[in-house]
C-alpha cells in the first residue's frame, strides 16, 4: 500500500485543516516536506502512526507527555465548547483501490472552562473504496494487523538520526525478535503451542482409559518435552554466545583503536598469545581424537592377543612336526590310493607292499597339510597384527608425549597471557580500564552460556536415553482397544508435529537469514560511493560485521557516520523485504549528522536504491541544500515547506506546496 493524502486538523502544531498530497508517480517516487526543527516534521510521521495505532510512536522526549491538541483551537473555544483533533490517511492497495483511516478525538471545555479530553470520544474508522461506494470495514483493527501492523512499522518509517546509531541501540537479540516479527515466523510459534495444548488433551483421555498406558505416554510426553526444552535451550546458548561473541570483539576492536602505544604493544601481543592458545588447543584436541580413534582400533585386537598368540604356538608346532610346510599333502596320498596309481606310474593294486606303505603314510600325515598355503599366510597376518599389538605402548606413549608438550607450552602461553593482562591493567587509561572490564564481564557471560549450552547437550542426550528405555517398555505392552490406539497416535501425531513445526521454524529462519545477508550486501554497494568493502557478514546472532578490501573484519561501531547510516538503512530495508508487505519509507532527518559530501553522494544514490517505492523525506534546511536538491531532484514528485508562525496562543504549522 502507498500513502495517496494525508489531512490534520488540530494535531499538536497542526491547527489546518491542512491537506498534503504524495506523489504517486513511480519514476518521480519522492515527496519531500521541508522544515526548521521544531517545525513539526517528527509530528507528522506521529500523525499517521496515531490515525493508524492510536499512539504517536516516533514522540521525542521534548514532547513526552504534551497534548495532542492544538493549543491555539484549545485557546479559542468557551466554556461547554468542543473541536475534534482529526486525522485521516488515505492509502492505495495494489489494485489501486482506496482505503482510507480517519481517526478523531473529541476534546470539550466543562463549565469551568476547562478542557476535558473526552474517554470516550475517541473514534476509529477504516473505509474501502472501489470506486464507486465507500464500504465502512467492520473490523478495522484486524484489517490494520493484517496489512501493516505495528510490530513492523519502525521499518517503514523511521529517525534518520538514530538509524545512524542503529547497532549501538539494537543488540543481536532485539533484532532476532525483529525478524520473527517481521518474517510471521512467530505463527509457527502460536502452531507449537496449540498442538501441545491438543497433545495434552489426548493424554488427558489417554490417562482414563489405561492408567499403565498413561504413565507410558506420560513419560514419553515429559522426556519429549524435556529433550526439545534442551534444544531449545542449547539454541537460545548458541544465540546468546553468538551476540556476546560480537560484544567482545566490538571491545577488543575499540581497544585496538585507542592511541596509546604501550596498550597497542600489549594488545598485539595479547592477540598472538590468543592465536596461538587457540591453535594448542586445537592441536591438543586432534591428538586426543587421534589417540582415541587408536585405541578403538586397537582394542579388539588387544582383546584377541593371546588367542592369536596360542595360534601361532600351534604353528609353530606343525612347522617341527614336518606339517608345515609338508612334504606330502593327504588329499594327494588319498588320490593316488583311490586311482590304484603311484606318481611315479606304478600299479598300487599289483604291489600290496607298497600300497600298505603309501596307506600308512596317509595315516600318518595330518589334514591340515591340505591347507597349508592358507595356514601359513594366516599365520603370517597373524604376525603382522601381533607386531602392532607389540607396538601399541609405544605409539600410546607417543601420543601422550605429543599433549604433554603441546600442554606444556600452552600452560605457559596461559602463563604469558596472565602477565599481559595484568600489565595490561596496569595501563592508567580509564577508556583502556573500562573496556577491559567490560571485556571480563563478557568473557564470564561467554563461559556462562558455554556452561548452559553443555549442560543443554548433557539434558538433550538424557532425555533420549529415557525416550530409548520407554520405547522398549512400550513394545512390550499390549493397546487395550482400539479408542486407546486411536488416542496414542492422536498423541504421536502432534508429537511429531511439533518437531516437524521446530524444524521448518529453523530452515526458515536459517533461509531468512542468508536471505538478509544477500540484500544487505546488494543495497549497501549500490549506496555506497566508494569501493572499500567487499562484503556484508550476518551471523545467526543477527550480529553484522564487514569485510573490507584488505580481507579484515570490521564492526559497524568503527565506521564513519556516512557509511553507518548507508549500513544500516540496508540492513533496516533487507529486513524491510522479508515482510511481504509494500509499504512507503518515510525518513525523518534522513542525513542530519552527515557532511556535505556525503549528502551530495546519498542524493545521487538513494533514487536508485528505492527505486519503484514510495519515499517521504522529512528533511532540514542543512540536509536539503541546493547540492543535494539537485542530486535528487529528477527522482521527485512533490515538493512542501513548513511554515511555522508563533502567537500568544500557541504555535501553528502549515504546509505549503514548493
Amino acid at each position: 500500500m502507498i500513502i495517496e493524502s494525508i489531512k490534520i486538523e488540530n494535531f499538536r502544531q497542526y491547527k489546518g485543516p491542512i491537506e498534503i498530497d504524495f506523489s504517486l508517480d513511480k519514476e518521480k517516487n519522492f515527496t519531500i516536506i521541508k522544515g526548521t526543527n521544531g517545525a513539526g516534521k517528527t509530528n507528522l510521521l506521529n500523525a499517521i502512526t496515531w490515525c493508524l495505532y492510536e499512539d504517536e510512536l516516533h514522540k521525542p522526549d521534548t514532547v513526552a507527555g504534551g497534548p495532542i491538541y492544538n493549543l491555539i483551537a484549545k485557546n479559542e473555544i468557551g466554556p461547554n465548547d468542543e473541536f475534534f483533533v482529526k486525522v485521516e490517511l488515505s492509502m492505495l492497495d495494489e489494485y489501486e483501490n482506496r482505503v482510507i483511516f480517519r481517526r478523531s478525538l473529541r476534546c470539550y471545555t466543562d463549565k469551568n472552562n476547562v478542557l476535558v479530553q473526552d474517554p470516550f470520544g475517541s473514534k476509529f474508522d477504516v473505509f474501502y473504496s472501489d470506486g464507486v461506494d465507500d464500504k465502512p470495514l467492520a473490523h478495522p483493527y484486524i484489517f490494520i494487523e493484517k496489512n501493516m501492523p505495528k510490530a513492523i512499522e519502525g521499518y517503514f518509517f523511521f529517525d534518520g538520526e538514530k538509524l545512524e546509531d542503529y547497532f549501538e541501540e539494537n543488540s543481536g537479540s532485539s533484532i532476532s525478535e525483529s525478524v520473527s516479527e517481521l518474517s510471521q515466523l512467530n505463527l509457527l510459534n502460536t502452531v507449537s503451542e496449540r498442538l501441545e495444548t491438543r497433545k495434552n488433551d489426548y493424554y488427558t483421555q489417554i490417562r482414563k482409559l489405561d492408567k499403565g498406558e498413561s504413565d507410558i505416554v506420560g513419560k514419553k510426553n515429559k522426556f519429549e518435552n524435556k529433550k526439545r526444552q534442551a534444544l531449545k535451550e542449547k539454541q537460545d546458548a548458541i544465540t546468546q554466545l553468538g551476540i556476546i561473541e560480537g560484544e567482545l570483539e566490538k571491545k577488543r576492536k575499540e581497544k585496538e583503536q585507542i592511541d596509546h602505544q604501550d596498550a597497542k604493544q600489549l594488545e598485539n601481543d595479547l592477540k598472538n598469545l590468543r592465536v596461538r592458545e587457540n591453535n594448542l588447543n586445537e592441536s591438543i584436541n586432534k591428538t586426543k581424537d587421534k589417540k582415541n580413534g587408536y585405541l578403538i582400533s586397537s582394542f579388539p585386537l588387544i582383546l584377541s592377543y593371546s588367542a592369536m598368540k596360542y595360534t601361532c604356538n600351534l604353528g609353530e608346532d606343525l612347522e617341527e612336526a614336518g606339517f608345515i610346510p609338508p612334504q606330502y599333502k593327504k588329499g594327494f596320498l588319498e588320490s593316488m590310493l583311490d586311482t590304484n596309481k603311484c606318481i611315479c606310474g606304478h600299479d598300487l593294486s599289483k604291489d600290496l607292499d607298497a600300497r600298505r606303505r603309501i596307506v600308512d603314510l596317509k595315516n600318518d600325515t595330518s589334514e591340515i597339510t591340505d591347507v597349508s598355503e592358507e595356514v601359513n599366510v594366516t599365520l603370517k597376518d597373524l604376525k603382522d597384527t601381533m607386531g602392532i599389538v607389540q607396538m601399541f605402548n609405544d605409539k600410546r606413549d607417543e601420543f601422550n608425549g605429543a599433549i604433554r608438550k603441546d600442554k606444556q607450552e600452552l600452560f605457559q602461553v596461559e602463563d604469558d597471557i596472565e602477565e599481559k593482562e595484568f600489565q595490561y591493567g596496569q595501563i592508567n587509561h580509564p577508556l583502556i580500564k573500562k573496556l577491559e572490564q567490560d571485556i571480563k564481564d563478557y568473557t564470564k557471560k561467554r563461559d556462562a552460556e558455554i556452561e548452559r549450552r553443555v549442560n543443554a547437550e548433557r539434558d538433550y542426550r538424557d532425555a533420549e536415553e529415557e525416550l530409548e528405555k520407554i520405547a522398549i517398555e512400550e513394545r512390550g505392552r499390549r493397546v487395550k482397544d482400539k479408542q486407546l490406539l486411536k488416542l496414542k497416535k492422536y498423541n504421536e501425531f502432534c508429537e511429531s508435529a511439533i518437531n516437524i513445526v521446530d524444524k521448518l521454524k529453523d530452515d526458515l529462519t536459517e533461509n531468512i537469514r542468508k536471505k538478509v545477508q544477500k540484500a544487505t550486501e546488494d543495497q549497501f554497494k549500490k549506496l555506497m560511493w566508494k569501493d572499500n568493502f567487499e562484503s556484508v557478514y550476518i551471523n545467526k546472532s543477527y550480529n553484522v560485521t564487514l569485510k573490507d578490501i584488505t580481507g579484515e573484519s570490521v564492526s559497524p561501531g568503527i565506521l564513519s557516520a556516512g557509511e553507518k547510516l548507508v549500513l544500516a538503512l540496508s540492513f533496516v530495508a533487507a529486513l524491510n523485504t522479508i515482510s511481504g508487505f509494500e509499504l512507503p519509507f518515510i525518513i525523518d532527518t534522513p542525513m542530519g549528522r552527515l557532511d556535505q559530501e556525503m549528502k551530495t553522494n546519498i542524493s545521487k544514490t538513494l533514487p536508485k536504491y528505492v527505486k519503484g517505492n514510495q519515499v517521504a523525506l522529512l528533511v532540514t534546511g542543512e540536509e536539503y541544500t541546493d547540492k543535494f536538491r539537485e542530486g535528487i531532484i529528477g527522482n521527485v514528485g512533490k515538493e512542501y515547506v513548513i511554515e511555522v508562525n508563533e502567537t500568544i496562543n500557541g504555535t501553528e504549522s502549515k504546509i505549503i506546496i514548493k
